[in-house]
Order: structure tokens, then C-alpha cells, then sequence
């Protein structure tokens, strides 16, 4: 854009006078942010929330190791004595002399 177009444009600008604002403007708004329903913050919903998934995880973890340990019948020996027929002969004289 040349400059004498930049110029006119400006003082084009200038001439038009400034839009004015309704009398009321500034209560009206006011009043449509006090009209507006206020909800609970997201904040307090996830504190709100996050308890209960932390008391229904342990929950769940603590039913998870009942069942292991009530369905394991004896899992854990098992499997030191298989542990114990893979071993090499020489192992068991380096743990117990």
C-alpha cells in the first residue's frame, strides 16, 4: 500500500466519530454475569471425585491379593522346589555349606 492511501485511509478514520456505548451497558453486563449459573469449579469436582477411585483401587487390590493368596494353595513352595530341581548340583553346597 502506497503511502498517500496509508494517509487518506487515516484521516478517513479520524473523521468518523467513535461508536458510543448504551447508557446501561456496563449493568447489564453486570447483571447477565450474575444471572449466569455458577457450577462447581473443576477443581472440586476431580477432589470430589479422586477419594472414591483411590478407595475403590485399593479395593480392588486388596481383593486381588485375597484371591491370590486363597487360590494359590501353596504356589510359593512349589515354586522353590522347582527352582531348586533347575539349579545345578553346585548350587545348593554355595547357599548351604
Amino acid at each position: 500500500m502506497n503511502p498517500a492511501t496509508l494517509k487518506a485511509l487515516c484521516r478517513a478514520a479520524r473523521a468518523v466519530p467513535a461508536h458510543q456505548t448504551p447508557e446501561a451497558f456496563a449493568q447489564r453486563v453486570c447483571l447477565a454475569i450474575l444471572r449466569e449459573p455458577q457450577g462447581e469449579a473443576l477443581f472440586d469436582q476431580l477432589a470430589a471425585l479422586f477419594p472414591r477411585l483411590a478407595g475403590v483401587a485399593t479395593l480392588v487390590a486388596m481383593l486381588a491379593v485375597g484371591a491370590d493368596w486363597w487360590w494359590s494353595d501353596g504356589a510359593l513352595t512349589d515354586l522353590v522346589a522347582e527352582a531348586a530341581l533347575t539349579q545345578p548340583d553346585g548350587w545348593c553346597e554355595l547357599v548351604a555349606p
